[in-house]
């Protein structure tokens, strides 16, 4: 009686664990299906274009058009990209791009900012996109001097 008893009972406790598991794990892809538009521009550059999916099986973004603005912005020799989501104080990287020209001549950066897809968006972060979604742009011209232009996307759900 004492075998079966414990026999049982470790059934029921393996059966619990597995169960809660899957239960968490089924959760965590409940993702509901979330479309969002993104643009952005100011007196130096502009974004159009920009996408970002997320769905329990895939999160992609498409990082849209950077066009710039006037001559100030020529004679690029690198440049960086960053698209983040601002948390909490928090910067959290979703996409990351960088050029360097080593042949001596300049870059035009003018082009479509790419695609990732994956795990790229904490859950903690999704209910910041539509406020909290930024672009940073780094560069360095032909003279080794530097500037930073950051721009927070103007974010629509489409799917509302």
């Amino acid at each position: 009686m004492k075998k079966t008893s414990a026999a049982l009972l470790a059934i029921m406790i393996s059966c619990t664990v597995f169960s809660g598991c899957s239960i968490t794990d089924a959760q965590d892809k409940e993702l509901p299906f979330m479309v969002y538009s993104f643009s952005a521009e100011n007196d130096f550059l502009s974004i159009s274009n920009g996408v970002l999916v997320l769905d329990s099986e895939k999160e992609i973004l498409y990082g849209g058009n950077l066009e710039l603005k006037g001559n100030e912005l020529s004679e690029i020799k690198s440049y960086s990209t960053d698209y983040f989501i601002l948390s909490d104080n928090e910067k959290n990287t979703l996409m990351s791009n960088s050029v360097t020209d080593e042949t001596g001549g300049t870059i035009d950066i003018s082009n479509n900012l790419g695609t990732i897809s994956g795990d790229i968006i904490k859950d903690t972060d999704i209910e910041h996109i539509t406020n909290g979604l930024y672009f940073e742009l780094n560069m360095t011209d032909s003279e080794n001097d530097t500037n930073t232009y950051q721009l927070k996307m103007n974010v629509t759900d489409i799917t509302k």
